[in-house]
Order: structure tokens, then sequence, then C-alpha cells
């Protein structure tokens, strides 16, 4: 199911955060993403991809360019192409290359917010012992400032650099620096502690996660809302009132990203 295709209601793409992945690295070119064969050092200039059932070297195949970029940590939707091709929809060319990784000590949680499309969005919180699968992707400025803009910075996320967490990334490929957002407000809690999102694969969780439907349910009882679930969903996106009262609740649930190894750059 394409999540943003015509087909797919506003519901339907509340409930499906954050959407569904691929199996490996891959560069969006445009609207098509493709799976690299093999990730080289520079991943712009080196490597494989596969492109129509054939391997092709990446630099027969990707324009050459020496725009600088940065390496940002993507662990939501942002980690989807479906998201990427709707946030870059009308960005002119897109090259973006986004690698496979596992980072430490870590843990994609939920965020102690209601996005405008309805869902309860991603962040991270500090796990000692935990391995979690992420992605990072290598962006220019402008699309930066445009990742900026959709994950209201200064508003829900912070951008900063990472600190502590080592990250395992896919092939041969190294940062010289990783960045990342992450909730000003911190993670959404209950009694245990950041609830998870079960959709992200993790080795060395503590504790169970929840779906976008079961965090749904559980923000609609926290809520002491009486509505069926699809009812409850739809009013987050059709309200902007009831979303924001919502969203009030759940900062009151949040536990703060204190001691997180993250150094916020100021806007």
């Amino acid at each position: 199911m394409d999540v943003f295709g015509a087909g797919c209601t506003p519901l339907d793409r509340a409930l499906a955060y954050p959407y569904p992945r691929l199996p490996g690295s891959f560069v969006l070119v445009g609207e098509t993403a493709y799976l690299y064969a093999e990730v080289g050092p520079d991943p712009l200039r080196t490597g494989s991809l596969l492109v129509n059932g054939k391997t092709v070297a990446v630099a027969d195949f990707l324009p050459a360019s020496d725009e600088p970029r940065v390496a940002v940590l993507a662990y939501g939707s942002n980690a989807s192409p479906a998201q990427l091709r709707n946030k870059y929809r009308d960005a002119g060319p897109v090259v973006m290359p986004t690698l496979r990784a596992e980072i430490s000590d870590l843990d994609v949680v939920y965020a102690p917010f209601i996005a405008y499309y309805g869902s309860v969005p991603a962040t991270l919180a500090v796990a000692p012992g935990t391995r979690t699968e992420a992605w990072v992707q290598l962006l220019t400025e402008s699309q930066l400032e445009r990742m900026h803009a959709s994950e209201a910075r200064g508003v829900h996320y912070d951008y900063g650099r990472l600190t502590g967490p080592s990250a395992e990334i896919e092939g041969e490929y190294r940062p010289d620096a990783l960045f990342a957002y992450w909730t000003c407000r911190g993670a959404l809690a209950d009694e245990g502690g950041p609830i998870p999102l079960a959709s992200v694969p993790t080795v060395g969780r503590k504790r169970r996660g929840l779906s976008q439907i079961e965090v749904q349910a559980w923000t609609r009882d926290l809520l002491g809302a009486q509505e069926d679930l699809a009812s409850f969903v739809r009013c987050g996106i059709e309200s902007p009132e009831e979303r924001a009262r919502r969203t009030a609740t759940l900062h009151g649930r949040a536990e703060p990203r204190g001691g997180a190894p993250f150094e916020v750059i100021a806007p």
C-alpha cells in the first residue's frame, strides 16, 4: 500500500506510521529508491546499485556532485522511502543516500505529541544494552533545511550532534560526525518508562513495544475518550484544537531526555 497514494485515507496514513522500509541501504533518486548492492566509502561515487535487476556501478548511475553532505540519523518515518518522496516531492532533482545502520544504547520510542497527520511519532531514548535498527541519510544543505522544517525544529524537535552512541553503518562509509533530531520534551512514558515502537527491530530491548494502533488506544484511554479508535484518530487529524489539547496531556507524561548523548545546535 502506498501510504501517500490516492487510495490511502488520512486515517490509514496515521495508523501506518512509521511506514514501510526497505531491507537494506538505498539511494532515493527522484521518486525511485534503488537498493545498494555494495556500499562503498563514498556512497555517491563508489560501490554499486541494483537497477532493473542488474548491478550497476554507482559512478555510472548517479550524477557527479561535490556538494557537501551531512550524515543525519533517521529512525522514524524518515527511514521510509514513501515519507521521503512525500517530503521532497516538489524539491527538484533529489539524490539521497540512506544507509542501514545499528545504533547502540539508544531505542526508538514514541514522542509526547500528536503530529498534524494524526500519528504519535518517534523519538530517541537512552537504553543501555539495546541495539536498534536505524538509518543514516546524507543530506545536502537544501535537503537539510527542508528536513528541519518538516521536523518542526525548535518546536517539537531539536537538531544536534550525537556524542555517545556508536553506529555500525552498512558498508564502508564512515561519517566524521552523526547528527539527529531528538524531541524537545523527551519521550512518551508510562509506568515502565519510555514506550518503544514495536515495528523497529532491536536486540536487548527491556520491555514490549507498542504498535501505532496500540499507542493510539493507550492515548485515548489516558484522555478518557469514549469514541471508537477510528473516530478518535480522525478527530486528531481534523481538529487542530483537539490535537493541541491531546499534546498538552501527553507532555505531562513525558520523560525528559536529561543525560542524553546529544548536543543541541541552535537554529
